[in-house]
């Protein structure tokens, strides 16, 4: 498999005579951050020998750009924690985080997140990698979070977002069910003026856009996949409620479930051009127990002993 830690040009003959930086200005995705990042900590070699960016280059030449060669420090405190690994490599690393688990270290929550596993697992393989989050999410949901090794695949993980290259996708039980088998929810979402952590839909707040299909549909509930066009606080949840079918066990934005104690809400599957090796990639997350067996509930059946579907 083609190395996910690093870039490789080959100087065509058009290029030939000009500086490394100008190359990697043109011929590149870095950005100037990054160019300063390997410029100043040895990551740029020509012909497998480390140079000065201002070296004059000839057709043929191979430059290699070392995306990790900058050894982050971090002050996150690495605890021993179990975490699902669905994909790594040298550029990043995919998660499936159980639900009530923080992905980052905030106040109250300062060594029991997932950050805090990832660092530990790192540090126990002697790994210094960046430690860069592209995707996060709500304490009480679950699914895929998406961890960048450096600050490149970072940036183009942002950047496909952005392009809509990059595609989120969610399931959740609605209680209630849409009209439609198929839609597009376009309501702008602001925060609550006297709940600072609840959102509303509101004329004067961020543009918001959901598309939901539903997949399957109960007597009272469904089950709906949900892929947010745009990233807002709660955007799903709120928009689930502002259609009148709000998620399963919300107690923010519903009411609470005795067979569902947090809002059944699971990022299951993503899609993505691999900022490095420029491969496609399509990753899922398993749904996770408890979602399974509300599942069950809602049909009128005993859960059921959890498999992977």
């Amino acid at each position: 498999m083609q190395p996910t830690d690093r870039l490789t040009y080959v100087v065509s003959e058009k290029d030939e005579g000009k500086k490394i930086s100008r190359i990697l200005k043109d011929r590149t995705k870095l950005s100037s951050g990054m160019i300063r990042v390997v410029k100043y900590n040895e990551g740029v070699l020509l012909n497998g020998e480390n140079v000065r960016v201002n070296h004059l280059v000839k057709c043929g030449d191979v430059i290699t750009v070392l995306l990790n060669c900058r050894q982050d420090e971090t002050d996150i405190i690495p605890t021993n924690m179990p975490i699902d690994i669905l994909y790594e490599d040298d550029a990043m690393l995919v998660c499936n985080k159980p639900p009530y688990m923080v992905s980052h270290p905030v106040r109250n929550h300062l060594d029991d997140t997932l950050l805090n596993a990832v660092v530990y697992r790192m540090n126990e393989e002697g790994k210094k990698h960046g430690i860069h989050l592209v995707t996060r999410l709500d304490k009480d949901t679950s699914g895929i979070v998406i961890i960048a090794k450096n600050p490149y695949v970072q940036e183009q993980m942002k950047l496909q977002g952005e392009r809509k290259v990059f595609v989120k996708k969610y399931l959740g039980i609605t209680e209630g069910q849409p009209v439609c088998d198929s839609g597009l929810i376009d309501a702008p979402i602001a925060r609550k003026e006297e709940i600072s952590m609840e959102r509303t839909v509101h004329e004067e707040g961020y543009a918001s856009v959901t598309e939901y299909k539903v997949i399957e549909r109960y007597e009272n509930h469904a089950l709906v996949e949900f892929r947010p066009i745009t990233g807002r606080t709660h955007q799903i949840r709120v928009h689930c409620l502002y259609e009148n079918f709000p998620l399963l066990g919300d107690a923010l934005y519903n009411k609470p479930c005795s067979f569902m104690e947090r809002q059944a809400l699971h990022a299951y599957k993503v899609k993505f051009i691999h900022p490095v090796i420029n491969m496609p990639m399509e990753i899922q997350a398993p749904l996770p127990k408890d979602m399974a067996d509300a599942l069950d509930m809602t049909k009128g059946c005993k859960p059921r002993n959890h498999q992977e579907p």
